[in-house]
């Protein structure tokens, strides 16, 4: 696969995007449904108390020069909320 990614470089395109080789300094029309669904998810009332928990942490955590506290708990559950909606909301935009 990392060979192919060179050769298409090589080639002068940028990436697969929309199913198809798409040439450096041209841009995909289309967008990612899963990216529009993740950003609705993400700010959704259901995750809304994950992520105010998640940013309360990181500003704690930020705050301090020296400290052993992560947010990785806080991280796992805004996440696991967020994928949990993107899984069931994603399908039903793909044809």
């Amino acid at each position: 696969m990392k060979h192919l990614a060179l050769s298409v470089l090589k080639m002068g395109f940028a990436s697969l995007c929309c199913k198809e080789l798409v040439p450096v300094n041209t841009s995909c029309t289309s967008q990612d449904p899963m990216d529009e669904v993740k950003e609705l998810c993400n700010n959704s009332s259901a995750c809304k108390g994950y992520r105010v928990e998640l940013d309360s942490c990181t500003d704690r955590v930020s705050s301090r020069s020296q400290t052993e506290e992560h947010c990785t708990q806080e991280l796992f559950d805004f996440l696991h909320c967020s994928d949990k909606c993107v899984a069931n909301k994603l399908f039903s935009n793909i044809k």
